[in-house]
């Protein structure tokens, strides 16, 4: 196991290993970037040889004539050649062997390989020191000791190779591996010195990147944090030249830079922290990706809980770069940073600070435009919402006033800058009304108003829109309390005008009546309506006042009583006016109107009440009371319609009959067919319903309206039994309404079907061929619903053919009866075959089975037809092969068509005429279609 644990790790390290055949060039592979290694990768790099051509025999025979030359050759640079090529060439074979199976391999055989080829390369080296290729065979020893696991060696090799050719093209690599092995062996300062041979170079060296990263890593490991930060600094620049290389770079490149910030937050957590980059940045100069190094120290520091130090680096930043793109970003980090930890004070502060930073009062906000304004929005709309419930919370809670006071009014102040922010945001009408709250708490009352009327009106609806209304009013009463003289008249006005905007507003609160008491209330030194009814009372009661005072007095009341919705009083003031003789003459007619209209009003509020008879009996009072008001028009017509609403149809009809008779000229007439339809409707009087739908058909001027008329007379009076009437109606509508398609179709279909039950077949077959052409002409408008009328009725048809068809019998002589039979036949098969390409599923597979069907039948009809008298055996036996050949195609041709039906249910489609096509052709197939199933029962018990 140990040795397989061995032979993989060779494996890896082998299996890029190849070699070259040219001696005077570098055997160095230049193909492997070493750019894109990050730490997890860079660090275990080793060599390899550059791809080598195969020999043109298989390796072991090259090997074998390498040894037999080297016996042969003299000792100058062919000798050399010969060695350093057989060398090669075996470790090639171990190569080969280890790729076909590692278990093959003994590491005894890959150890003697590597010491073969070891004492090949310093054997050439010793008696050739002055070759060429001199330092590519020290580069390969070094190789071969790397493999091998001796990385001294490895190293002293190379040593050699940098101290003699320091020019050689492969010193730079050569450095870079001394370095490697010098990292590995923890000699960081060897290592550093190492890679610094590679930096001091030009970067267009392909080792400059890793040799800067990993200097970075052995100045680290040494403790020199200032040169590693210098060293990391370098890698970065390097790579990431802007921030669109950033944001462009590669998964490798993302890494690099990961880890790169990674580590120099390490050495900021050790040192000072988010102060140590802004020295960093100070001394070497900006750099367009500080924020970058500032979040990977905020984030190494979360990952610690070390949540303080975490909210500072982020806060460092804004600090520094306060009007960065970004800095809304990591201020906002600040705030969730301490939010994590728990440190509600700092939360809150952060959130206030993010707000007046980056708000829209703030300077920042008018540096950007609506794209970096729509990124900072959420976090205010977020933290503005909060403050401000937080803050409205306490103040509600202390006990103390100066806090309270302090409290509420940062709870105003938050809740405004959500409205400024947010104006036409869902929720600022609810913001509206709570900043009221808050300033009502506070005793700024006027601030107050202002807000509970914004939000009550001025946004968008919402669940306290009108207890913000409602509010508004509430807080008048404050102001009018404290005001005097014009003041107290302008804040009345101003609450009366709320008042009825309230009412206006939220028609069905529960306040509205309290609202407009109140409002009447205030109104009375400016004359409105409540101010009038007090007046009017005080008038009336004062035992003084003069007839005509008393008869102003009374309309007045009686004005104001309606208004304020009381009925009753209303028509008792009225009724005293009309009693009276002081009323001029020239109002008697719009008293008589107030009057009729407070009755009518009485009767609404029943109604309301649901009191339905009462209600009625109300109505009925106006037309009793003011005859000459055309009030009682509307009142009769409405006691119907009430009546009708309340499902008491006998008196809704009485109601609506007497009202066509009493007003057959008004404009509310014509709506009496229609009431007095749905009347009958419901007590089942159908025929009733018909006429009076008939009438409408008569009278109206309108079509569409006459169309439906006439079709829902048709539908009562079939529902009557009036079939007579009935068709008459549907005639009427198949022939004059083509459109809408639909319900011209149902009128044919339904007189198709009537026919069809009082078996007039020649007239139900008329209507059937009306619903075919209806269809084929409606274009665009084809329905489902028409294509499957339209495929029944072609259907239907088939079949009348069919049973024409099937009344021709086959006599003799069978040349004339069967030539006859074929005319029927064809025009039976037409008829359905026209109903199966109408591709109506249903009447597609029944068309099928009958023009199957058909075919059976005729071939049995020829096989059971009458044989000519007289024939003897012989002839007989003839005449029946004759019959056969006449009959059989008849029968394949059934057989076909059935089986074209059964295909169908392979896309899915199964219905009775596939199942009888099934057992159809079980008859005629037997051996095929007449297997039984296996009984459910059965296979339940064998499982």
């Amino acid at each position: 196991m140990m040795l397989r644990k061995c032979l993989g790790v060779v494996l890896v390290s082998i299996i890029t290993v190849a070699c070259s055949t040219q001696p005077q060039k570098s055997v160095v592979s230049v193909e492997e970037d070493l750019t894109d290694k990050t730490i997890a990768n860079i660090r275990p790099i080793g060599f390899r040889l550059a791809k080598m051509n195969p020999p043109e025999t298989d390796t072991k025979e090259a090997i074998r004539r390498y040894q037999q030359f080297l016996q042969l050759a003299p000792n100058n640079d062919t000798r050399v050649h010969v060695m350093h090529r057989l060398a090669d060439l075996k470790l090639m074979d171990l190569e080969e062997i280890l790729s076909e199976d590692v278990e093959k391999v003994d590491q005894k055989q890959v150890e003697a390989v590597y010491d073969e080829a070891i004492t090949t390369y310093e054997r050439v080296l010793k008696l050739f020191p002055n070759r060429l290729d001199s330092d590519m065979l020290l580069y390969q020893l070094a190789k071969v000791y790397s493999l091998k696991g001796d990385s001294v060696s490895s190293l002293n090799a190379l040593q050699r190779l940098v101290a003699r050719f320091e020019k050689s093209e492969l010193l730079m690599e050569s450095y870079y591996r001394m370095g490697d092995i010098y990292f590995t062996l923890g000699q960081y300062d060897n290592a550093e010195r190492s890679f610094a041979k590679v930096t001091q170079q030009s970067s267009d060296n392909r080792f400059y990147l890793s040799a800067q990263y990993m200097m970075g890593w052995s100045e680290f490991k040494q403790s020199k944090f200032d040169e590693a930060l210098i060293s990391f600094i370098a890698v970065i620049d390097e790579r990431f030249e802007d921030t669109a290389a950033i944001v462009t770079a590669s998964r490798s490149d993302k890494d690099l830079l990961e880890d790169t910030t990674r580590v120099m937050s390490m050495i900021f957590s050790a040192g000072r922290g988010h102060r140590q980059i802004a020295n960093l940045f100070q001394r070497i100069g900006k750099r367009h990706y500080e924020y970058l190094i500032y979040d990977s120290l905020a984030e190494y520091y979360l990952s610690k809980q070390q949540y303080t130090d975490a909210a500072r680096t982020f806060t460092a930043f804004v600090q520094t770069s306060p009007n960065d793109v970004l800095a809304p970003a990591f201020y906002s980090n600040v705030v969730k940073t301490y939010k994590q930890a728990g440190y509600i004070d700092q939360v809150l502060e952060h959130k206030m600070a993010y707000v007046e930073r980056y708000g829209t009062r703030s300077k920042f906000w008018n540096l950007y435009g609506e794209d970096i304004r729509e990124m900072i929005r959420p976090n205010i709309k977020t933290y503005a919402s909060e403050l401000a419930q937080y803050h409205h919370a306490k103040g509600q809670k202390s006990k103390s006033l100066k806090i309270k006071f302090n409290h509420l009014l940062a709870a105003s102040r938050w809740y405004d800058e959500y409205i400024l922010t947010f104006p036409n945001d869902s929720n600022v009408g609810e913001m509206h009304f709570l900043k009221g709250e808050a300033l009502f708490e506070v005793g700024r009352y006027d601030q107050a108003v202002s807000s509970y009327l914004a939000g009550a009106f001025d946004s968008p609806r919402h669940d306290k829109a009108e207890e913000s209304g409602f509010a508004a009013l509430v807080t008048y009463n404050q102001l009018i309390a404290k005001s005097k003289g014009e003041s107290y008249n302008q804040w009345v006005q101003q609450k009366v005008d709320t008042a009825i905007r309230y009412s206006q507003s939220f028609p069905n609160s529960s306040n509205v009546a309290q609202v407009l008491a109140r409002a009447a209330e205030g109104l009375f030194s400016l004359n409105q309506f409540d101010k009038a009814t007090s007046v009017a009372q005080q008038v009336l009661s004062n035992p003084k006042a003069s007839p005509s005072q008393i008869s102003v007095a009374l309309l007045i009341k009686g004005h104001s009583h309606f208004d304020l919705k009381q009925y009753v009083e209303a028509e008792q003031a009225y009724s005293k006016v009309l009693s009276g003789k002081h009323l001029e003459k020239n109002k008697v007619k719009d008293v008589q109107e107030k009057l009729a209209a407070s009755i009518y009003k009485q009767a609404v509020a029943l109604v309301e009440a649901k009191q339905i008879d009462n209600a009625v009996d109300t109505f009925m009072r106006v037309g009793e009371r003011v005859p000459s008001s055309p009030i009682r028009i509307t009142a009769h017509y409405d006691a119907a319609s009430y009546l009708m609403k309340a499902q008491k149809w006998d008196r809704a009809q009485e109601l609506l009959l007497s009202f066509r008779e009493q007003f057959p000229k008004h404009k509310l007439a014509k709506d009496i067919p229609s009431k007095l339809i749905i009347a009958y409707e419901n007590t089942q009087e159908w025929d009733k319903a018909a006429y009076e739908l008939e009438t409408i058909w008569r009278t109206s001027r309108v079509r569409n309206e006459q169309r439906i008329a006439l079709y829902q007379a048709a539908e009562y009076f079939e529902k009557a039994n009036d079939m007579e009437n009935a068709m008459t109606m549907l005639k009427r509508y198949a022939h004059n309404y083509p459109k809408p398609f639909n319900a011209q179709l149902e009128a044919i279909s339904r007189l198709e079907n009537i026919y069809n039950k009082q078996e007039q077949h020649e007239k139900r077959q008329y209507w059937l061929d009306k619903l075919i052409i209806a269809d084929k002409k409606a274009g665009k408008e084809r329905t489902d619903r028409s294509r499957f009328l339209a495929a029944k009725a072609s259907f239907d048809l088939a079949d009348y053919k069919r049973r024409d068809y099937a009344k021709i019998p086959l006599t003799l002589p069978l040349r004339t009866s069967l030539a006859k039979k074929k005319v029927a036949l064809k025009s039976t098969l037409d008829a359905y075959k026209r109903t199966a390409k109408m591709e109506v599923q249903e009447f597609t597979t029944a068309a099928t089975f009958q023009i199957a069907e058909i075919y059976g039948e005729l071939s049995r009809d020829l096989m059971n037809s009458e044989r000519p008298a007289g024939l003897d055996e012989l002839e007989l036996e003839e005449y029946e092969f004759l019959l056969e050949d006449q009959a059989f195609p008849f029968e394949e041709a059934a057989i076909n068509i059935h089986e074209s039906n059964i295909k169908r249910s392979w896309d899915g489609l199964y219905d009775n005429w596939i199942a009888k096509s099934v057992d159809a052709l079980g008859t005629l197939m037997p051996a095929r279609y007449a297997k039984k199933e296996i009984n459910y029962d059965v296979i339940a018990e064998i499982h």
